[in-house]
């Protein structure tokens, strides 16, 4: 019942390490660095996340540049778990954001204009893993935008399709 507000920073890595197949993260993301943040007065952290890293699928994380040991899902998963937890100790919040997605079979390796047939699986994990941590907050999905804003007209996104879905 209490008005929160929050000020904060990004920090990103998470939803391009893993993809581009040499780590999780850039290996920023500890308890020393959770510490520092809180040391600006910040309030919150927002960490991007890749949608096919954790939820492993088309073959992400990628394994492309040899980490020893292999990347795996689990792993992801695991190592935003921790970051949020240390983040959480240094007390700060923090917005876990659907930063990087892709529909159908193509690797999430970038930012896309809408969620996909993949976020509702996304979202569903990412909450049941944080459902009892009431200093996570749920960006559902990171600045969509219409295609014909980068020079793609034939896919345009009308405000009605954001605001109804069933967008093509």
């Amino acid at each position: 019942g209490q008005t929160v507000r929050l000020l904060g920073v990004d920090q990103p890595s998470f939803e391009y390490a893993c993809e581009e197949g040499y780590a999780y993260d850039d290996g920023l993301m500890d308890p020393p660095d959770a510490a520092a943040v809180a040391s600006w007065h910040a309030t919150a952290v927002r960490l991007p996340l890749n949608e096919d890293c954790w939820l492993g699928i088309y073959g992400e994380p990628s394994n492309s540049q040899n980490p020893q040991p292999a990347l795996t899902a689990t792993g992801y998963r695991q190592a935003v778990e921790s970051y949020v937890s240390a983040l959480n100790a240094a007390g700060l919040y923090v917005i876990l954001d659907l930063h990087w997605s892709a529909p159908g079979t193509l690797a999430a390796d970038g930012q896309r204009p809408m969620p996909d047939s993949h976020s509702v699986d996304f979202w569903t994990s990412v909450a049941a893993t944080f459902a009892s941590n009431g200093a996570v907050v749920f960006d559902a999905f990171n600045e969509p935008f219409s295609p014909a804003q980068v020079n793609d007209p034939a896919h345009a996104v009308s405000w009605d399709c954001w605001k109804s879905g069933g967008c093509t």
